[in-house]
């Protein structure tokens, strides 16, 4: 509903009536403007494949539901599974060199 010098106008007037219309668009609120998306995510959802764009969409909106408290401590529970992980690699490797140069002696 509009306010007109303190009445209120029902969304039928505005719509039926061109008066009500042109000073319900002159006085209005300036709609709220879309969230700004942050560069990164929609590079990565441009980087993605139509198919799984949708998934990518749904799961982001999925996400910012969420609290920052909570995607700060997903975030860093996964920086270090990531860190534990490169190091289990580098040791695999490292073991794998080894047993390769024992082999060839």
């Amino acid at each position: 509903m509009g306010l007109l010098y303190g009445l209120s106008i029902s969304p039928n007037t505005i719509k039926r009536n061109e008066l009500a219309c042109r000073l319900y668009l002159a006085n209005r609120r300036s709609p709220k403007r879309r969230q700004l998306r942050e560069p990164l995510l929609i590079e990565l959802i441009n980087s993605t494949s139509d198919l799984e764009k949708r998934s990518l969409r749904s799961k982001t909106s999925r996400l910012r539901r969420e609290s920052k408290d909570s995607l700060i401590a997903r975030l860093i529970s996964l920086e270090r599974t990531v860190t534990k992980q490169k190091t289990t690699e580098n040791l695999l490797r490292e073991e794998i060199l080894r047993l390769a140069q024992a082999g060839l002696q």
